[in-house]
């Protein structure tokens, strides 16, 4: 391991120290940075007892490192590199909002499994999804084992935290066919209409909102009756929607389209090249299958808001725009569709997936199987 001296300053009336401790595994600097020194020996001696500890394998204690301090180290050298903005952005929330009030004043070194044991049973009481809090877990494990490949914690406490217990999921709210048809009728009459394509690709293929979005002409194939996913749209926060990959590798995948959907699409994409007419050196050419009128990646709240306004008026049950995604799962197995087939249409990386999220709908699962 490369250690380099780092610096001893004075600032104002007392001293710090500024030192390059290691590199990690993305090659970037771990540092140690502490202050309120009263004299620069004081400072020196401290440098050289953390550098000693390092030299023989020891690890530095943080005594000043905070929970808080730490995640945030994590976020900017780890997390900001290694994962999708959206990703990053959503577990910068996590820890911002929920972890961070909860134990990020406790010193690294001195937070517990009980600690962490508490806060999952808070988190549950406050209301929020066995997933919510497990995906928490996840989040504090992936940055836990890192503060001791890092060298400033001794142990990596999560190691001693078990996993917030997964139950059954709870009921989905889907439409019936009768419903989803209902609905598609509405849209399809709307004047103007361009957002009825996505309501019929969530529907039909399973696709999630951003996927819709993202689906280009070119990974569409309308002899073959296929379209790939190979990206999907994203909002940033107070940023204009952007293209990015699928949410997994799995979620890249090819999926069948009837000829209902087929039919859709040749209509629509009629109704694109008028607007691309209407438009002209305005429009804005991005390939996309579900674009604003105008060309441009359509923000994914705006579809949400006309989802709702457009579900509220036919007088349809209230549900998520994803909710589509799981009403499509749910016809095809009720019609008898293999799960392997679901599964492969959703994206999911196993089927076990697929049949632990909808397992209310084959009631006869175990009866059949055995």
């Amino acid at each position: 391991m490369k250690v380099v001296k780092g610096s001893v300053f004075k600032r104002g009336k007392s001293w710090s120290i500024d030192a390059k401790l290691f590199k990690d595994e993305n090659n970037k600097w771990v540092r140690l940075q502490k202050g309120g020194f009263r004299t620069k020996r004081e400072a020196d001696e401290f440098l050289r007892e953390q550098l000693n500890k390092l030299d023989n394998g020891n690890y530095p204690k943080f005594e000043n490192l905070t929970v808080a301090d730490y995640l945030n180290l994590w976020l900017k050298e780890h997390a900001k590199h290694n994962m999708k903005q959206s990703t990053y952005e959503n577990r910068e929330v996590m820890i911002r909002k929920r972890i961070v009030p909860a134990i990020g004043q406790m010193k690294l070194e001195d937070v517990k499994p009980i600690h962490f044991k508490r806060f999952y049973n808070e988190l549950r009481e406050e209301g929020l999804s066995q997933q919510y809090v497990h995906t928490i877990h996840s989040l504090l494990r992936s940055a836990f084992r890192h503060a001791t490949k890092w060298q400033v914690a001794s142990t990596n406490i999560m190691e001693h935290v078990d996993s917030p217990k997964l139950t059954a999921n709870k009921q989905l709210k889907t439409w019936t066919l009768e419903q989803s048809i209902q609905f598609l009728n509405y849209t399809s009459s709307l004047t103007d209409e361009y957002c009825h394509i996505a309501y019929v690709l969530a529907i039909f293929t399973g696709m999630r909102r951003g996927e819709v979005l993202g689906l280009r002409w070119s990974d569409v194939n309308l002899d073959k009756k296929t379209l790939q996913v190979v990206q999907t749209v994203y909002r940033t926060n107070g940023q204009a929607p952007t293209i990015q990959t699928p949410k997994t590798s799995s979620s890249a995948r090819s999926i069948t389209l009837p000829d209902n959907v087929i039919d859709e699409l040749k209509a629509h994409k009629a109704k694109q090249n008028q607007w691309r007419l209407m438009f002209g050196s305005a429009y804005e050419d991005n390939g996309l299958v579900c674009p604003n009128p105008n060309g441009k990646p359509m923000d994914p709240r705006l579809l949400f808001g006309h989802f709702k306004k457009c579900a509220k008026h036919v007088g349809l049950p209230d549900i998520r725009f994803h909710d589509l995604r799981h009403t499509h799962a749910t016809i095809m197995l009720q019609l008898g569709e293999h799960p392997k087939v679901v599964s492969e249409r959703l994206g999911h990386s196993n089927v076990n997936i697929t049949l632990n999220t909808y397992s209310h709908v084959l009631p006869n699962m175990q009866e059949d199987a055995a």
